[in-house]
């Protein structure tokens, strides 16, 4: 009877239980590929077969190929994803070659034992730094999220002081005495905070006389005798007909007509 190999045997077994597990936990159909290479050059490989005949495929491969490695990857066949992979030895051990079988082995020399300690290190060195580079990308993402979040607030701040800061303007220029009248009451403080501004609300004076001058005058002195809640209402009035001038007429015709 030929001698088995065990080492083949163990990655079927492997493979076998694998691919029951995937696909209790998918619920669909699995496909393998199984890539193999012998000192470090790559050989004839199986590509996405059905994962039922793995145990076939492989072995017959194997024995075509004598690899020293197999590199396994379970994929389930509706969306080609991959859901396990691993490598397996065939070859040489993977700590070294094997051990002769005879009796003049005296074991491994110095030299050997050095190299397999010195690899085995590079081996978690890497590790390790592909962990650390993995926990740098992931802060480095999260502050990028949290700077786009600052500058989305930012930028709405901003807005919204152009916005207070062109209707105060329109404001001072509709009506001038408006902006001094409020200057001395909270909700002229108010629009003062939002606006930034750090001086007085002054509004420009109506050059000349005439009977535009006299009617800027008579609207100054209505607003000075306003309340506060009044003069508010009168301002909220005012960002309305911003908006649409015909509105002025409107208002003017629902107040005399009704």
């Amino acid at each position: 009877m030929a001698k088995g190999n065990p080492k083949l045997d163990y990655m079927v077994d492997t493979v076998r239980g694998m691919v029951r597990t995937i696909a209790a936990q998918t619920g669909g159909e699995l496909i393998f590929s199984a890539l193999l290479y012998k000192s470090g050059r790559k050989l004839n490989s199986i590509e996405l077969a059905d994962a039922h005949a793995f145990s076939k495929l492989v072995r017959q491969y194997v024995k075509s190929e004598m690899p020293d490695k197999v590199r396994v990857e379970l994929r389930t066949q509706g969306d080609n994803v991959q859901r396990w992979m691993k490598q397996f030895e065939l070859g040489e051990s993977p700590l070294g070659p094997a051990l002769p079988n005879n009796e003049n082995f005296l074991g491994l020399g110095e030299a050997e034992i050095g190299e397999l300690v010195s690899k085995r290190f590079e081996e978690l060195e890497r590790q390790r730094e592909l962990e650390r580079a993995h926990q740098e990308l992931a802060e480095m993402r999260l502050r990028h999220e949290e700077l786009e979040r600052e500058a989305e607030d930012l930028s709405a701040q901003l807005e919204a002081k152009n916005q207070m800061e062109h209707l105060l303007r329109i404001l001072s220029i509709a009506f001038p005495g408006l902006a001094r009248m409020l200057k001395g009451t909270p909700i002229g403080e108010f629009l003062g905070q939002l606006a930034g501004a750090e001086g007085e609300l002054e509004a420009p004076r109506p050059s000349g006389g005439g009977e535009d001058g006299e009617t800027v005058a008579a609207v100054a002195s209505m607003v000075r005798g306003l309340s506060e809640k009044e003069a508010a209402v009168l301002y909220l009035l005012l960002l309305e007909v911003e908006k649409d001038r015909s509105a002025l007429q409107r208002v003017l015709d629902f107040i005399t007509k009704g």
